[in-house]
């Protein structure tokens, strides 16, 4: 059985590990995202949880403020 990398652009969910790819950040962060409502956590099975990618995109792309 072959190991295939996953295409992150070739798909509309990504798992928290496919996010940690796109950006240095823990699983903390990611959770307390989800928490503070800025990412929508979906609920696949017990241990499987996906988040929109337009929805991370649009996160990524916010600078904070004071930042130009």
């Amino acid at each position: 059985m072959q190991n295939a990398e996953t295409n992150t652009e070739d798909i509309s969910y990504l798992r928290m590990r496919d996010i940690k790819k796109m950006i240095p950040v823990s699983s903390s962060t990611i959770f307390n995202w989800a928490r503070q409502g800025k990412l929508t956590p979906i609920k696949i099975t017990e241990g499987c949880t996906v988040y929109d990618r337009k929805e991370v995109e649009e996160l990524l792309s916010v600078k904070p403020e004071g930042i130009d």
